[in-house]
């Protein structure tokens, strides 16, 4: 299991508090979250959220992925980009569910590598 340092890909269950802004998690308190950038230097590592509710057609299709607890088919948003804290990540706040299939995570990447393209 993962320590401090999510890579790219990696799926935890965060925790609201965990981030820097929890009021951007509206009213769930934890929800999945993918990790996009592992800013090693720095205190906080970048993540989107996976919506399985209110998806919209700029949101990432993700399918069911029952092995990493994702029961239910989704979507990744880059409308909320969570900034988790590192010194919480693979704790009970923030724990690790496991890790996108490659396609997936391939996907995922660019989807938000490319998000100020118009």
């Amino acid at each position: 299991m993962p320590g401090t340092d999510a890579k790219l890909g990696d799926v935890y269950q965060v925790y609201r508090n965990v981030t820097l802004r929890p009021a951007a998690f509206g009213e769930k308190l934890t929800r999945p979250c993918a990790c996009v950038a592992e800013r090693p230097l720095d205190t906080v590592w970048s993540a989107l959220p996976r919506l399985s509710s209110d998806i919209q057609a700029t949101d990432l299709q993700s399918p069911a992925s029952t092995g990493i607890g994702l029961e239910r088919d989704g979507a990744w948003s880059l409308r909320w980009i969570h900034e988790v804290r590192r010194e919480k990540t693979g704790g009970p706040a923030c724990a690790f569910l496991g890790a996108l299939a490659d396609a997936e995570r391939r996907e995922l990447l660019v989807y938000y590598r490319n998000r100020h393209a118009a």
